[in-house]
């Protein structure tokens, strides 16, 4: 079992490698199997110096995007309710 990967549906740090493969740019892109919910997802390990960091890249890139657009539409709604009713 991997420790430090986290599971995206149940935050599990438990996960085990079921395919392991190389990429085009030399990192590594790892299938995984959480332990604790069964869920797969993917991680890539990206050669840094010496060292290998891990990182979900897809589901961070994937989190952040909806963070911001989640942002952006809360925003927008506010400015739609304050130019219907000013007094907000």
């Amino acid at each position: 079992m991997a420790k430090g990967i986290l599971c995206p549906k149940c935050s599990s740090d438990k996960s085990m490698v079921v395919d392991s493969r190389g990429t085009a740019d030399n990192s590594i892109r790892r299938r995984r199997l959480c332990g604790a919910c069964g869920g797969r997802f993917t991680s890539y390990e990206i050669v840094v110096g010496e060292g290998v960091e891990m990182a979900a890249q897809e589901l961070k890139t994937q989190a952040d995007t909806v963070e911001k657009e989640m942002s952006k539409l809360l925003e927008h709604i506010r400015r739609s309710v304050r130019s219907i009713l000013p007094n907000q």
